[in-house]
């Protein structure tokens, strides 16, 4: 590969880094004022601090944005459906 290929490809991921943090932070922003977010070990955040975090590029913010991106994965995939009506059926 070429150097302005991979100057091309670099572009592109950060663009795409870039586009995948915004997407969590408006997702983020969607969360009540007060309400907190656990993260294991790390903490309880409120959203405007994981905005932080994501800003920062710091561990917590990739966490963050990797657990979104998961959960994204998984609504696509149908996971989050099948255990919706999994806990439905469990219900009855």
């Amino acid at each position: 590969m070429n150097k302005k290929n991979e100057r091309n490809n670099s572009d592109e991921e950060k663009e795409i880094d870039f586009d995948i943090k915004e997407l969590v932070k408006m997702r983020l922003g969607t969360i009540p004022k007060g309400v907190s977010v656990s993260i294991g070990s790390q903490g309880s955040f409120k959203a405007e601090e994981l905005v932080k975090h994501i800003d920062l590029d710091d561990e917590i913010g990739k966490i963050i944005v990797e657990i979104d991106m998961e959960f994204l994965r998984d609504l696509k995939n149908g996971k989050i459906y099948e255990q919706i009506a999994f806990n439905n059926a469990a219900k009855l």
